[in-house]
């Protein structure tokens, strides 16, 4: 075992012989039979030693502590005598080797997936162990993983790849709601600013969002350099074309910040305001949200006053959107003067808020949209315990390390052989775990399960350019997928909510078009 999975990982020729022996003989006097001769024979002092040892070994990788058993059982006649001296001698070493061995881990990982998707999984398995530490399950004892969550969350991807996609309503071909959700998405992108080298030479955020909408607004207020604060990025503009005044709401644009900030704010969830008792919402978004209203009521009223009629647009991306969705919420319970209608454009935009049902979640004038397999809206504190049961799940198959690595590297491609059965696998052990979350019944969490409030619709992408828009039930997205290997990583940008977009419109204004007259002898689109 040792030369097959240990020595031979990076750092390890160096280590003495010893550190194998030592292992083998603290799994052998952990045997309940072979520990009363080892008391009768060796000091209090040597069998405190080893004890150390012994912990240290169990905090090993499973692949680690799986050979030490089989190594224990043949050999434990001959090691016995030797145990002491050479775990006392082996310390250091067996720490070396969880080090090199979890480095060895991450490397394979990050030829797999690139170096950002690799930070979102260190994202999210940190969120998923950090369940088992606060305790929220009973069976969620990071401690008692084989290969640990970081190699079983990757692994899930082969079980989600064979779900299904989520469930229409219908597709929507309305051109006016496919030109407006197209339309607001520039504003949501320019919260980002500009990438123009020259642009961002000057140092004025007011430019930057300028040059980043293309003049298509006046633009009041940007503030895009937050030091110090835990305000949101955001700014505001007026749009004479569409009678709006619109505030625009910065969100992540690193895939592991935004799971990080769906998932934390999902975790510390709070009561809204005392006008909405038993209305609940993300605790960071609801935060941010309050923060860049302070900073943007006196602009808000001006602006109103000086355009009569006009409506308040809020948008954002990502946790952007979050914070916009709630922002909308706030307007709505708390209205600038001539009480202004709020509609609310969000993109990618974590759960935020609970219940669906409550009279003022329900007014709400929201269109959410999400890109294909964004994880970002799927990411709450419910889907990630549903999740932390499919990986405690898949941790616990039979599979060796390699063969779990095999399977990440292939990302269900090109699978032949015993990788078949193997992916197999994976598939039944999470599809175990999934059926009985749903014959146990409800999550037990200490708060409401937040979702996405208004119109959610669905982006799907049956072909790079013909993209769909879908009409789907909030719920649909109520499981944390890793589905699509790095392609999720895109579908996460706000540039290519841009791009899926552009399809959806293209594709209603065809459908516009051949439905107010079409013939095949008159009609230059077909």
């Amino acid at each position: 075992w040792a030369s097959m999975e240990v020595m031979s990982l990076p750092g390890m020729a160096g280590l003495d012989g010893s550190c194998a022996e030592a292992c083998w003989g603290a799994e052998a006097v952990v045997n309940k039979t072979r520990m009363p001769m080892l008391l009768s024979s060796r000091q209090q002092s040597d069998t405190e030693k080893l004890a150390l040892l012994t912990r240290k070994v169990k905090s090993m990788p499973g692949f680690v502590s799986e050979a030490i058993e089989e190594k224990a059982i043949l050999r434990s006649g001959s090691v016995i005598s030797s145990t002491i001296g050479a775990a006392i001698a082996a310390m250091e070493g067996g720490d070396d080797m969880y080090r090199n061995a979890t480095e060895w881990v991450c490397d394979r990982l990050r030829e797999a997936y690139g170096q950002d998707l690799f930070e979102m999984l260190m994202a999210l398995t940190s969120f998923v162990n950090d369940l088992g530490e606060e305790q929220l399950l009973q069976d969620c004892d990071s401690a008692n993983t084989k290969f640990g969550l970081l190699l079983a969350v990757p692994l899930l991807g082969l079980f989600h790849e064979a779900l299904p996609l989520p469930i229409s309503c219908g597709e929507v071909n309305d051109l006016q709601v496919a030109r407006e959700a197209r339309y607001w998405v520039d504003y949501a992108a320019s919260a980002y600013g500009s990438d123009d080298p020259e642009v961002i030479k000057q140092g004025s955020d007011l430019e930057s969002v300028r040059h980043a909408l293309g003049g298509k607004a006046d633009v009041r207020l940007a503030r895009l350099t937050i030091d110090g604060s835990r305000c949101p990025a955001h700014f505001l503009a007026i749009d004479t074309t569409s009678r709006c005044v619109v505030l625009a709401v910065r969100g992540s644009a690193v895939l592991a910040d935004a799971v990080a900030d769906a998932l934390g704010g999902s975790a510390a969830a709070k009561e809204v305001l005392p006008e909405a008792p038993g209305v609940w919402a993300h605790g960071a978004a609801l935060a941010g949200a309050r923060s860049v209203l302070d900073w943007t009521r006196p602009a808000l009223e001006e602006a109103l006053a000086q355009h009569r009629g006009f409506r308040v647009l809020v948008t954002g991306h990502s946790h952007g959107a979050g914070v916009a969705v709630l922002c909308a919420l706030l307007l709505e319970l708390q209205p600038l003067p001539g009480t202004p209608q709020v509609q609310c454009f969000a993109y990618a935009p974590p759960p935020t808020i609970a219940p669906l049902s409550a009279p003022q979640i329900e007014r709400l004038n929201v269109h959410a949209f999400v890109n294909r397999n964004d994880m970002v809206p799927r990411a709450s504190m419910g889907s990630l315990i549903d999740l932390r049961r499919e990986a405690m799940a898949v941790d616990r198959t039979d599979l060796t390390l390699f063969d779990r690595l095999e399977l990440i590297r292939c990302g269900g491609g090109g699978m032949k052989g015993d990788l078949v059965e193997k992916r197999q696998k994976v598939i039944a052990a999470a599809s175990a775990a999934r059926a009985l979350d749903g014959l146990f019944g409800a999550r037990e969490l200490p708060l409401p399960s937040l979702s996405i409030p208004g119109k959610v619709f669905w982006i799907e992408w049956p072909e790079e350019e013909n993209q769909k828009l879908h009409r789907v039930d909030a719920s649909q997205f109520g499981s944390l997928m890793f589905r699509g290997g790095r392609a999720v990583l895109k579908d996460h940008l706000c540039g290519s909510y841009r791009e899926a977009l552009s399809g959806v419109q293209a594709r209603a204004a065809l459908e516009a078009a051949i439905g107010r007259n079409c013939s095949k002898d008159q009609c230059t689109i077909c």
